[in-house]
């Protein structure tokens, strides 16, 4: 799994794409196993975007996305952003690599 970086809200894709935030608090243990399993599941041959928030470092960052799609944050936490719009919200252990790729087609 190749995990994308992000510096600001102003580099992520466009609207029209689908594109995937991973929040993680690497000081987290059910955050360090979300990611985890999450990596673990992650299918080989999915080429959508999956971009890795640091939130301790990377704190501004997570609460421009969470205004800008009007999400609670949490950590860990997966959204799926589909047509500029964030179609799953998942914390914990409600994250789920499968349901990710699910909710994309």
């Amino acid at each position: 799994m190749i995990w994308e970086s992000l510096s600001s809200s102003n580099e992520l894709p466009d609207t029209t794409s689908s594109f995937i935030i991973f929040k993680h608090s690497p000081r987290c243990s059910i955050s360090n196993l979300a990611k985890s399993r999450f990596e673990r599941n992650w299918p080989v041959n999915q080429k959508t975007p999956v971009y890795l928030i640091n939130v301790l470092n990377q704190r501004e960052l997570s609460n421009q996305i969470q205004d800008f799609y009007g999400i609670t944050h949490q950590s860990p936490q997966v959204l799926v952003i589909k047509n500029g719009v964030c179609i799953l919200n998942d914390s914990h252990n409600g994250i789920d690599a499968i349901k990710v790729i699910d909710s994309l087609t």
